[in-house]
This record gives C-alpha cells, sequence and structure tokens, in this order.
C-alpha cells in the first residue's frame, strides 16, 4: 500500500531549443553558393495534469526532477529541427501549485506562499515551465554589419563554424538554441471531499467511517490510530429524480489541544478540511482531554471537546467557521450518553443556537445512522442548490451576447 503523501518540492524545467546550423548550398562550381542552415527546433514543454486514479504524491518521493525534451538541431537545406518532445506530470485531483517555500514544515510560509495553479477538475492541464526557442540557423540571420557587431557584445548566443578556408567571416555564425524555464516549486494536495469527519483522538471517528462507507480503515482503542486521512464513498437515496446522490466523506486524524502549534500530529492535515463543504464534528461524552481520559461530567466534557478541535479549526483558517456543521454524539449505545442525552442538546443549543442539530448515534450499533443521514441528505442538498443559484445569478448578471448570421445583414448580397 502506498504511503500518504500531500506535501512535495520538485524541479521542473522545459526542454532546451536546438541550436541553428551553418551550412552553405553546395552546386557545380560554387562551393558556397548560399546560406541554407535551418533553425533549431524549440524545447518541449512540461505540463501538470489531473488523473483520478491518483490520490496522493507519493509517486514524486523516488524521483525530484523532472525536464521536457531537448529541441533539435537544424539542419541543411533550410530545415528546421524537429521539436521537443513534451513532458506531462500527473497528479491526483486537488493538486496546488506552489513556489518560494524552502522549508516544507513551515506552514505559515506555504500558506503564504503564491499559488501558481491550482488542478481540482477532470482533465484540468496546466503549463508550468516552458521550453527554449531553437537558434536561429545562418540561413535566417541578418546579413548585415549589425549582426557582426551583435555576435562580438553576445558571443554565447551564438555558435560559431569553424572552416578551413577564411572567406566572408560574417556568414560563419548560427544562433544558439535558449535554455527551457527552470523552477522549484511545491506540491501542495488538498483532498476533495464532500463531509469531513473532525475530532479528538479516538473519538470514533474511523469507525463511523467504515460504517458509512465500504472503507477499511485502521481501528484501534489508542489515539492516534489514524495517521493520514482515510476516504471513503457515501451513497444516499431519495433524491428528487429517485437517483443516488454519492458523497465523498474524509475522516481527518485526531486534533488535540496545541495542534496548530505542533502537538500531537500537528494541524499537518488540516488543509484536507478546508475543501469540505460539511463538518461533521464527532464527540465522544466519556473522553475528557486530549489522549483519552474519562470523566463524570458529560455535558461539560462534551461542550469542553467540542471548542477544543474548534480553537484549532480557528487556527488554521478562518474560513472555516462558515462551513455548516453537524454535532454528532458518540457512544449512544451507552446507559449514560443515553440519559445524559438531553442536557448535552440543550447546552449545545444554549450557546450556539436552537437551529443546531445535534444528533446522538453509536458508531459501533448503528444507532441514529437514519436520523444522521436524513440530516446529511438535506444539508447536502440545500448547499449544492445554493451553488447552481449562484452559479445562474452569475451568468444572468454576465453580458448578453448577440449573435449575428451573415444572411440577416441588410448590405450583404451573395
Amino acid at each position: 500500500m502506498k504511503k500518504f503523501i500531500d506535501l512535495c518540492r520538485i524541479t521542473v524545467a522545459g526542454g532546451r531549443g536546438g541550436d541553428g546550423l551553418v551550412s552553405f548550398r553546395r552546386e557545380r562550381g560554387k562551393p558556397k553558393a548560399g546560406l541554407d542552415g535551418g533553425d533549431g527546433g524549440d524545447g518541449g514543454n512540461l505540463y501538470l495534469e489531473t488523473d483520478y486514479n491518483l490520490g496522493t504524491l507519493y509517486d514524486f518521493t523516488n524521483r525530484t526532477s523532472f525536464k521536457a525534451g531537448h529541441g533539435a538541431r537544424g539542419g541543411p537545406n533550410d530545415k528546421k529541427g524537429a521539436r521537443g518532445k513534451d513532458f506531462v506530470l500527473r497528479v491526483p485531483p486537488g493538486t496546488l501549485v506552489r513556489e518560494n517555500v524552502n522549508q516544507l514544515s513551515d506552514q505559515k510560509a506555504i500558506k503564504a506562499a503564491p499559488t501558481l495553479a491550482e488542478l481540482s477538475g477532470r482533465d484540468d492541464k496546466v503549463l508550468i515551465a516552458c521550453g527554449g526557442r531553437g537558434g536561429r540557423g545562418n540561413a535566417h540571420l541578418p546579413r548585415s554589419s549589425d549582426a557582426m557587431v551583435e555576435y562580438k557584445e553576445k558571443p554565447r548566443r551564438f555558435c560559431q563554424f569553424k572552416g578551413r578556408s577564411k572567406g566572408d567571416s560574417k556568414y560563419y555564425w548560427a544562433e544558439k538554441g535558449m535554455a527551457g524555464q527552470r523552477k522549484e516549486i511545491l506540491l501542495e494536495l488538498k483532498l476533495i471531499a464532500d463531509i469531513g469527519i473532525v475530532g479528538l483522538p479516538n473519538a470514533g471517528k474511523s469507525t463511523l467511517l467504515n460504517a458509512l462507507t465500504s472503507s477499511r480503515a485502521e481501528v484501534g482503542s489508542y489515539p492516534f490510530t489514524t495517521l493520514h486521512p482515510n476516504l471513503g464513498v457515501l451513497k444516499l437515496d431519495g433524491t428528487k429524480r429517485g437517483r443516488q446522490r454519492s458523497l465523498v466523506v474524509a475522516d481527518i486524524p485526531g486534533l488535540v489541544e496545541g495542534a496548530s502549534e505542533g502537538k500531537g500530529l500537528g494541524d499537518e492535515f488540516l488543509r484536507h478540511v478546508e475543501r469540505t463543504r460539511v463538518l461533521i464534528h464527532l464527540i465522544d461524552p466519556l473522553t475528557v482531554g486530549d489522549m483519552g481520559e474519562s470523566g463524570s461530567d458529560l455535558t461539560e466534557q462534551s461542550w469542553r471537546n467540542y471548542r477544543v478541535v474548534r480553537r484549532e479549526l480557528i487556527a488554521w483558517s478562518k474560513a472555516l467557521l462558515e462551513k455548516p456543521e453537524l454535532i454528532v454524539i458518540n457512544k449512544g449505545d451507552v446507559t449514560e450518553v443515553q440519559v445524559g442525552f438531553s442536557e448535552i442538546r440543550e447546552r449545545f443549543r444554549l450557546e450556539m443556537g436552537s437551529d443546531v442539530p445535534v444528533i446522538l448515534i453509536s458508531a459501533v450499533t448503528g444507532q441514529g445512522f437514519d436520523n444522521l443521514l436524513v440530516e446529511l441528505r438535506d444539508l447536502v442538498g440545500r448547499i449544492i442548490q445554493k451553488s447552481r443559484e449562484d452559479e445562474s445569478t452569475k451568468r444572468a448578471g454576465a453580458k448578453d451576447i448577440k449573435i449575428y448570421h451573415i444572411n440577416n445583414l441588410k448590405h450583404y448580397k451573395i
């Protein structure tokens, strides 16, 4: 099984352009009848393209330097050299391309680095490094004294022809091909998921993911069982057209207090929460503290556990506050939780508002899954409907394009 990698730094470069050729046309009795040196071929370009068969950047751990093909040298009889072969790097959807990042451990520097491109859609293709231009052959160089002056000022741009006879020196050079673009870029993967499950370590996130989807995430009775995000596909029934709606669910590794400062697994995987539409905040009322200690006051423990994770999300990005969320109380099969659930729900509604959905479930037995799926279907449906309305509003605000047919023009005659 491939290791989950969501950050890597690579070097990319376009191909070098081919050199121009110094050549002379050969005719009977005229050894140098004219100039016919062809231009060099342009260097190949380097592209990034999305591939939905990939889910990690693991392929870039062993090889970190990529270069497109070089252009071929020009030929005689004014033949242009072959163009260099393009190089296409395939990346998983949700990949961001950044530059000017020196350390992968500095999350603040990564967030502040400029973004060159974002590949999220199917078959997205972006040009990252352009190939160099091919050099001109002597047939296409200017035949004036200015060209000789330019050759003397910038000799590195030209390749000189070494002939036996002295001849006319101003025709004895061709232009060198230019080097392609070279960049050091950072690839950052942000998983594209509809639903993200967040919570403290050992809250039951992986168990809930396995129960809702056909995923097989590792489950254990100790903190930090999940060391990287896991994905699963949830199929919901009950759409207007009677079709199933498939939603991607992401299990985010557990967060502890001080994760934004590097405690525990740190905030290494919080970037994957940014693209989710809905957050499921899973809470274990029987757990207090970051490492799974048990307590007695279920209401205060639940509220404190919620606030700990919420503060870490805000420390990462304030935009996460605007995401809709479901408060899900786990361990509903335990008598203490069943008895104290009404007080827990009232506490959350008192602090956050009466319209906040608070659901009691058991990730092990499946209790309360029907209510959870109904809430998810309604919430995701409203979000999708709102995004469609916003898109239609933007289209309506765009300027109308008038289309004229040539047969309808007044002064047009066939």
